[in-house]
């Protein structure tokens, strides 16, 4: 039995008879399975002028390719499949010419630093033509999400050494998956790529480099970890990683003969994530365009340069396990990156975090007796190791008169940012004569509830259930004060049409207010694509009358239509273009 890399490849068989001067010999040589699956090569071997020539014809029924894997084991993995077909031999021994077709049968492949792999189209075709391997617009396809791209090129030998390769791949204007790892793959960078363009890769076996010159396609999630986190500063609210300790433990598979050149245009729809602390799952997830070049090495090199300007994202904002909350980033923050990946640098860039508060207790007055618009906002900027962070309040929906006198009130910067804090974490201004004890009790009810929220539902949940807490109001200015708050939530999908949001909220804790709060909302799509749809609603009023056990609302009902338009010009033309249609 002829064994090769550990695979049994079936019985061996040699037959050689030669002729009376042994000059020209008769040659069958195979080794089939019980299925008659293998090679078979039979022809002629003689010799002319103290050289040995080959003239032999191999057939191929179903060769299996897994043995051959080892051969490329630092480049590619999980080589499988079946090859097929004819091939004539011919020359001298020492360099041989070989032609022929051969034909592929459920093969398949794949790139272990990209940890992507791939199935190539049934009965694909590889041309045998002198010392190459010919590949004519084979379809790649991924076997973890089905994207394809077209494949070509070649693969050279010299006396089946020294081999080359030329590989070109072209996604056809659709997006095919070109990064898929973890954080145990790589610590530098990893997540879900998608690429919308070309890419070859070229080289010797022993120096390979893939080069890609794409722009992001739609699911991308590309992560760049901030590992071993430490605190920065006594008063630093977010803690980042110690640049210089987390050279010292990257985990970098390092595969020989590779290196990668990516020159990616990002896209809106691309997603990059920068994660803050892990242990605590504090990430910033934004949106945006830029571009990025990065090149990877056999040595470990791994260089970044480019710009990721936001557009939109969240800031998972952690901290000691007091506060927890998501903020939205605002747009044309930039996050700039000039050789060292984690040498990036922060540009402006803010995230907002929306409440609804009583500014009354920093007014000492009892004239705003009501819960107004107001939006905590975070500023990041200078290394993103160590980057400055300074929180901001504003006030959106109010009126002048009101912000001026809450910015005078705020003028001082450690007030702020006391209040800032403390908005975060229990949802109310701060007075002079507040309790603070109130603080780590009411936080810990909305941790509760959020990890209550993740029990009852997930993404794709039809119906989704959840908890709320919200913290009251307590003001010794007033008579009256709200109570604090437990929510119930209700989301559901009644039918692909009818959408259904609600919200009951019960009064808890030893205040007077009684009575419950009932919010619900429901959305009739009439249209197939969502653009024109109909609402019918039932809201508490943020302006109460504070009068015991009775809350008060407004209902309603309206109609929207949605279009996407970039001029206003555009906007008519679709319009009364759709009209004349109907």
């Amino acid at each position: 039995s002829f064994m090769l890399n550990k695979y049994e490849m079936g019985d061996l068989q040699a037959n050689i008879s030669g002729n009376e001067d042994l000059t020209s010999f008769k040659t069958k040589l195979e080794f089939l399975n019980g299925l008659g699956e293998g090679l078979l090569a039979q022809g002629n071997i003689f010799i002319k002028d103290a050289n040995t020539y080959l003239d032999l014809r191999a057939t191929l029924t179903k060769l299996n390719l897994k043995p051959f894997g080892p051969f490329m084991q630092d480049i590619l993995s999980n080589l499988r499949g079946a090859l097929s077909g004819e091939a004539q031999i011919t020359g001298e021994v020492s360099k041989p010419k070989v032609e022929g077709v051969l034909q592929l049968s459920q093969a398949g492949l794949g790139v272990p630093y990209l940890n992507i792999d791939m199935e190539l189209s049934d009965n694909a075709q590889i041309f045998l033509e002198d010392n190459k391997f010919i590949f004519k617009d084979i379809t790649l396809t991924d076997t973890a999400y089905k994207t394809k791209a077209l494949f070509n090129g070649l693969i050279s030998h010299r006396r089946f050494t020294d081999w080359y390769l030329d590989l070109k791949f072209d996604t056809q204007n659709k997006r095919f998956l070109a990064l898929n790892t973890s954080a145990k793959d790589n610590d530098l960078f990893y997540g879900t790529g998608f690429i919308v363009g070309k890419a070859n890769i070229i080289g010797d076996v022993n120096a390979l480099t893939i080069n890609v010159n794409a722009v992001t396609g739609e699911g991308t999630k590309f992560k760049i970890p901030l590992s071993d986190t430490q605190t920065v500063g006594d008063d630093s609210f977010i803690t980042f990683v110690s640049k210089e300790k987390s050279k010292k433990n990257l985990v970098v598979k390092t595969y020989q003969g590779l290196e990668l050149h990516f020159e990616v245009d990002i896209l809106p729809s691309a997603e990059v994530e920068i994660i803050v602390d892990p242990k605590n799952n504090s990430s910033l997830i934004g949106r945006g365009a830029g571009t990025l070049l990065m090149e990877i090495n056999t040595n470990g090199k791994f260089n970044m340069w480019g710009d990721f300007i936001t557009t939109s994202g969240e800031y998972n904002f952690k901290y000691e396990g007091l506060i927890d909350k998501k903020f939205k980033v605002l747009p044309n923050g930039s996050i700039s990156w000039n050789g060292d990946p984690m040498g990036a640098t922060l540009q402006n860039l803010r995230a907002a975090y929306t409440l609804y508060a009583n500014p009354s207790v920093l007014l000492n007055s009892s004239q705003y007796n009501r819960k107004i618009q107001t939006q905590v906002i975070i500023n990041l900027q200078g290394d993103l190791a160590h980057p400055e962070t300074v929180f901001d309040l504003k006030f959106p929906d109010s009126s002048p008169s009101l912000v001026s006198e809450l910015n005078y009130r705020l003028e001082s910067s450690d007030k702020k940012q006391l209040q800032a804090f403390s908005l975060l974490a229990q949802g109310n201004f701060l007075s002079d004569a507040a309790a603070g004890e109130k603080l780590l009790a009411y936080n810990m009810l909305e941790t509760a509830a959020g990890i209550f929220n993740q029990l009852l539902s997930s993404e794709d949940d039809k119906l989704n259930l959840g908890v709320s807490y919200e913290a009251g109001t307590i003001d010794p200015n007033r008579a009256y004060n709200s109570a604090d708050r437990l929510g119930i939530t209700v989301s559901t999908q009644i039918t692909d049409r009818v959408l259904f949001n609600g919200k009951l909220g019960i009064p808890v804790g030893g205040v007077t207010q009684t009575a419950v709060a009932g919010d619900f909302e429901v959305q009739f799509l009439l249209t197939k694509d969502g653009r024109l749809s109909a609402k019918i609603f039932n809201r508490e009023n943020e302006l109460q009358q504070y009068l015991i056990d009775k809350i008060d609302y407004s209902q309603g009902v309206g109609l929207t239509y949605k279009v996407d338009f970039d001029t206003f010009k555009q906007l008519i033309r679709d319009i009364f273009t759709k009209a004349k249609k109907k």
